[in-house]
């Protein structure tokens, strides 16, 4: 506590203050921006000087009116023999998805293989094929050193 208000020795980001209040970034700079401007605040040497003092907490609440239950029509999902019915059906479409799902990952997983086969398949072939374009790059260089010879 300061003559002129209270001093505050934090060195905060907006993002950081706005992570510690549960609010973004830009909400906590236009906050600081318009009490800044109103005199209400000051940012000095790494840390804030408040010089309005807080607002008074209020002493009551309004009265809030408690929660109550609408009987107006009665509901079909309140109905036990429904509720049975929707269960099991929603039992076997999971169930049947799941078991499709299952299906489909099987699946997956030769289509991967097959696929993965194919792809060693053309990465052996094209070494050979390296090789041999080597083999004959050599020979002609050969054949090239022969015919000038010595």
């Amino acid at each position: 506590m300061t003559t002129v208000g209270t001093t505050v020795p934090v060195s905060l980001t907006h993002e950081a203050l706005g992570e510690l209040i549960g609010a973004q970034r830009s909400t906590v700079s236009l906050a600081l921006s318009e009490l800044t401007q109103r005199g209400a605040l000051v940012r000095q040497n790494g840390s804030w000087l408040l010089l309005e003092s807080p607002p008074e907490p209020i002493d009551e609440m309004p009265s809030i009116q408690g929660p109550r239950l609408f009987v107006d029509a009665p509901s079909s999902w309140a109905r036990t023999d429904t509720r049975t019915e929707l269960g099991a059906l929603w039992r076997i479409e999971l169930s049947e998805t799941f078991v499709r799902l299952q299906q489909q990952h099987q699946r997956d997983i030769e289509n991967y293989r097959e696929r993965l086969s194919g792809f060693v398949s053309s990465r052996d072939h094209c070494s050979l094929i390296s090789r041999e374009i080597a083999r004959q790059g050599l020979e002609r260089r050969a054949a090239r050193s022969r015919r000038s010879g010595p």
